[in-house]
């Protein structure tokens, strides 16, 4: 069977397979999987629509946002950082207080 012929067939038994039941489910995948000759995992993704992604145009920001707003705030922590050979945040933070001005009032 061809790739136009599998499609075809593909279009015809989908409406059916949405509306059957559980039992009726199995033959018709059965069927599906066994005549276009796909493995049975692949046909029910086929089939259940999972098989289909949305193209990303753009890489979605994984993790969570951004704690610093202020990017000379960030270059500040950087510089401290790198001066201290890259401490883990632990350290780094028990180590600020050398780094901070005394002289700067408290409000």
């Amino acid at each position: 069977m061809g790739i136009n012929g599998k499609r075809e067939y593909f279009q015809a038994i989908l409406e059916r397979y949405h509306r059957s039941t559980k039992k009726q489910k199995r033959k018709i995948l059965d069927e599906f999987y066994a005549v276009c000759e796909y493995n049975r995992k692949y046909a029910i993704q086929l089939l259940n629509g999972r098989r289909t992604r949305p193209h990303r145009l753009q890489k979605q920001h994984c993790g969570r946002p951004k704690k610093y707003a202020d990017p000379i705030l960030v270059i500040v922590l950087q510089r401290i950082w790198r001066a201290l050979n890259l401490p883990c945040s632990k350290r780094l933070k028990a180590a600020l207080p050398r780094y901070v001005a005394k002289d700067i009032p408290s409000s």
